[in-house]
């Protein structure tokens, strides 16, 4: 079941991400009404979508997925917190970029990413009128969450990679397996061809 899930998955991505995505958001909805009964779910369920939509534009547009993202920032202004759904979004771009780029292009959209981030979660922390977490913890907390996600992408990448290099001298050992077999062919029928011929001649 899970080779199956994950061939179709890698057939279709915008499917596959958007069953991600609306399941991310769903869940979202039930904690929300669990949890915070009294919370106008309306400015959440938006802030949701905004993650879900750039969860499911990962892999068919990553630059939007991460134009989406960061205007779920919004959501520590309107709602007071991030909504799970774009936590997620944040995660999982950022594993997107770092498993399937260059470490170039990975650093920028890490960098693009969680900059304003540790930013929003400094200025929120400074002037929220409710006790919570200090703003050094926030950054810390970020940073760890975006170095986690960064690093387990490279290693899927790196492994990747590995893999891709296995396969490619394989099918270069079996071509030259297969020549050498050839020649060999090739070889034996010549020195067959010699010794008719000169049966023949004599």
């Amino acid at each position: 079941m899970d080779g199956r899930w994950r061939r179709w998955a890698a057939q279709r991505p915008l499917p596959a991400d958007a069953t991600l995505a609306a399941g991310s958001v769903l869940a979202e909805l039930v904690v929300s009404a669990a949890l915070r009964p009294d919370e106008n779910w309306l400015p959440v369920a938006g802030f949701s979508l905004l993650g879900a939509v750039a969860i499911a534009l990962r892999r068919v547009a990553p630059w939007w997925a991460v134009g989406a993202t960061l205007a779920s920032l919004a959501s520590v202004v309107v709602v007071g917190r991030s909504p799970f759904t774009s936590v997620l979004a944040f995660v999982v771009l950022t594993y997107t970029f770092a498993s399937r780029s260059t470490f170039r292009t990975a650093l920028v959209a890490a960098l693009a990413l969680w900059v304003p981030v540790l930013v929003t979660g400094m200025v929120a922390g400074r002037i929220a009128t409710e006790p919570g977490p200090s703003p050094a913890l926030l950054v810390l907390n970020n940073a760890l969450l975006a170095a986690v996600a960064f690093f387990v992408g490279r290693s899927v990448n790196n492994r990747r990679a590995s893999t891709r290099a296995l396969e490619e001298r394989a099918r270069t050992a079996e071509a030259n397996q297969e020549a050498l077999a050839a020649q060999a062919v090739a070889d034996e029928r010549r020195r067959i061809a010699r010794e008719l011929h000169d049966e023949i001649g004599q």
